[in-house]
């Protein structure tokens, strides 16, 4: 017969506990000293060098940094879906191309080189194209082009000028702005497919006007925008226009809402303070924070998300919350 080994389960089973809680009580000094979170940064444009360039800060509007310093204006920044890299347009040429730099401002590189006017890029999901807005053809019309750029397609053909694409999150739709009543009539907000066909208003007879610059919720399901009623506010809306639902109530004008990666913050920009800066609020329009407080006689506009930012920095064991910084009073 073959001899069997015995094992002493006491001490093996003592050890492993031992282990085990070794490691736990080292995972736990680390949560109290030092986390990875997710923590999302904001771009925006401001004038307060006396220029329009692209500028980054935190969620909470500290460290601030600014992005580009070109002698002419940046601006319409719009983060990749990897926030990796960011779209803007700059009249560094000449009339406003669109250019695409790394997410620190480094290795900028024009994207279209066209003798006309070009503005608001926006990515698509994956990351391979970026929607814009052009004069080419004597009217602002929808267009889109691989990040290489090529591939140059016209979506919209209309008589009336089109503007702020915006790409639902699974890459079918495109919402923007337009005004089907002509240069006189008042904007909505529109979806098409993302081939340009399909064109749908989604805020006709709703009784507000001057619909603009719409903002997918991530899951798709919403839509935020800002209209004029009694006053320029920020709205949500369902994905096919219904349940319309006003989520600004303060004096002044409220634009440009953008949806946080996450769909639990809204980015604005509002005059409420006096000057334009850049806000946030919960996007149910509860809490409002004002993040920047751009000098007198200057501005801070056009807020968008830079979606993967993830940062390692000392908890100091208490817990932290985005909105406890910064007030609106």
């Amino acid at each position: 017969m073959h001899g069997h080994t015995t094992i002493k389960s006491g001490p093996f089973i003592r050890k492993c506990l031992s282990l085990l809680l070794l490691l736990l009580s080292v995972l736990v000094v680390a949560s109290d000293s030092t986390a990875q979170r997710f923590e999302p940064r904001i771009v925006f444009e401001s004038n307060r060098n006396g220029n329009w360039d692209i500028y980054a800060m935190d969620a909470k509007g500290n460290n601030i940094v600014q992005l580009t310093d070109d002698p002419a204006d940046d601006r319409d920044p719009a983060g990749s879906p990897d926030g990796r890299k960011i779209a803007f347009k700059s009249m560094r040429r000449g009339p406003s191309d669109l250019y695409v730099m790394d997410s620190d401002g480094s290795n900028v590189v024009r994207l279209t080189n066209s003798n006309f006017l070009e503005h608001g890029p926006f990515w698509s999901p994956d990351g391979t194209k970026i929607a814009f807005t052009s004069f080419r053809v004597d009217n602002w019309e929808i267009y889109t082009i691989d990040t290489n750029g090529n591939n140059l397609v016209r979506l919209t053909r209309h008589q009336m000028s089109e503007g702020s694409p915006s790409w639902s999150p699974d890459g079918r739709k495109i919402a923007f702005d337009s005004n089907p009543d002509g240069i006189f009539g008042s904007h909505h907000i529109f979806v098409m497919e993302a081939d340009g066909t399909g064109v749908r208003n989604l805020t006709r007879n709703k009784g507000i006007s001057n619909c603009r610059n719409p903002s997918w919720s991530p899951d798709g399901s919403w839509i935020a925008f800002n209209a004029w009623r009694d006053s320029g506010d920020i709205y949500v809306m369902t994905a096919n226009g219904k349940r319309l639902t006003r989520l600004t109530a303060e004096k002044g004008n409220n634009i440009s809402p953008s949806y946080s990666p996450d769909g639990a913050r809204i980015a604005f920009v509002s005059d409420r303070g006096g000057g334009w800066d850049i806000y946030v609020m919960d996007s149910d329009g509860r809490r409002t924070f004002r993040l920047t407080r751009t000098p007198r006689g200057t501005e801070s506009r056009r807020p968008g998300w830079l979606s993967e930012s993830l940062q390692v920095y000392p908890l100091e064991g208490v817990p932290t919350f985005w909105g406890a910084v910064k007030h609106d009073h």
